[in-house]
């Protein structure tokens, strides 16, 4: 492959349009018109792979904040890209605006916990590059989401995802011992332990919990170790969990309460206190990990901090580990609440299941060392709260 080129993907904006993006912030679903995306968006994609016979050159990545984080060129300008094999598609950007002209985007569906909501995207181009390839035209998507409707919530820096669709018929190999990746034709899989997987616009990976088997999607935007998608009830101890919480999402990256009619339902988002066997491969090889229950989000998960304990090779003919000596630490948050602001209230969306847990998972915070939460401040103590780990230096009033 070194130094092929691939062109006339013109019909990427017709895949783009049937496609269900899924990120580690939700489910986006498009519902513009191919036919008139096509008109507005005629462009030819060329990527230049830069593979060669020794397996060099690697890009290096670093995590930060539970990221993958690697530099890259896009337009000729240094960027910061997070690596999200959720995502199915190239680039994937979102905005804040003050308000949304709507006569110039399009109309598109988030699938959140709390039902299909409306936004606006728009597509452009980006030429990028990088140490593994050259992208002249590459699709990027644009969510656009107005700032009332996340009023705590800054604009995010760097926010732009590079989703699995560049892999392409290569292989990717992910390196957590020394953070580099390469993307070359072939790769030596020898010593390899082959999972069984299958690709269906992301890569799925079958592994085995608690003696049951479950088809996991690899996601690296997601910081977490695995994510199930089931109820609690009959599964899980309920002294072996560590934590509780109301399950969060967002397909704009900014996280909210999922409510629906008004309500606050207790979606199950549990964390075992010292992780949970994971069988991976035929034999009975195991690791352990953090596992969540939530029964909110769209389907099973295995995130960064999971594949972390491995060595990746991915492509569209399988996916490979080797597994690392990296122990999972047992989960300990540096909290014991997390508060959100939800319909104009400040509300526990999480809290630590210990003895000094004092608050209940949905009481609304009125008022803090006598000064009443309101629309002007409640941001203010969102942050003062989430950011302090003893909440017993405060008067708080609940209800």
């Amino acid at each position: 492959m070194r130094g092929s080129r691939l062109n006339g993907m013109r019909a990427v904006a017709a895949a783009v349009l049937s496609l269900m993006v899924m990120t580690s912030c939700g489910t986006v679903r498009l519902a513009s018109s191919m036919k008139t995306m096509e008109k507005e968006h005629p462009y030819i994609l060329n990527i230049n792979y830069l593979d060669t016979l020794n397996h060099t050159p690697l890009l290096p990545f670093n995590i930060e904040q539970g990221r993958l984080r690697m530099v890259s060129q896009v337009d000729s300008l240094n960027d910061t890209l997070l690596l999200d094999l959720g995502y199915s598609g190239y680039l994937l950007g979102w905005q804040l605006d003050d308000s949304i002209d709507a006569s110039s985007l399009h109309r598109t569906q988030v699938l959140t916990g709390r039902g299909l909501e409306p936004t606006y995207m728009h597509m452009e181009q980006r030429d990028v590059s990088n140490r593994l390839f050259n992208a002249d035209n590459m699709l990027r998507m644009v969510l656009h989401y107005q700032k009332d409707a996340f009023p705590c919530d800054e604009p995010v820096v760097h926010s732009t995802l590079l989703g699995n669709a560049f892999i392409d018929d290569c292989w990717l190999v992910l390196n957590f011992e020394n953070n580099t990746m390469g993307l070359y034709a072939s790769v030596d899989k020898s010593g390899w332990v082959k999972l069984k997987s299958r690709r269906v616009g992301c890569y799925f990976v079958t592994l085995t919990i608690d003696g049951k088997r479950y088809r996991c999607m690899l996601d690296t935007g997601n910081p977490s170790g695995i994510v199930l998608k089931k109820d609690l009830t009959g599964v899980v101890n309920p002294t072996d969990l560590a934590e509780e919480g109301y399950g969060v999402v967002g397909a704009s990256g900014h996280k909210h309460l999922v409510a629906k009619n008004g309500k606050q339902p207790k979606s199950v988002l549990a964390v075992h206190r010292n992780g949970v066997a994971v069988v991976y491969g035929e034999g009975r090889d195991t690791v352990r990990s953090n596992v969540r229950y939530d029964r909110s989000i769209a389907m099973n998960n295995a995130g960064l901090q999971f594949m972390r304990q491995f060595n990746w090779i991915i492509g569209k003919d399988g996916v490979y580990v080797q597994p690392i000596k990296r122990s999972v630490p047992p989960y300990s948050p540096t909290y014991l609440y997390q508060v959100n602001d939800v319909n104009g209230r400040l509300t526990i969306v999480s809290r630590w299941l210990g003895n000094s847990s004092v608050y209940q998972l949905g009481e609304v915070i009125v008022s803090v060392d006598g000064v009443a939460v309101n629309k002007d401040n409640i941001c203010h103590f969102k942050t003062l709260l989430n950011t302090t780990a003893d909440w017993s230096k405060f008067r708080l009033e609940t209800r």
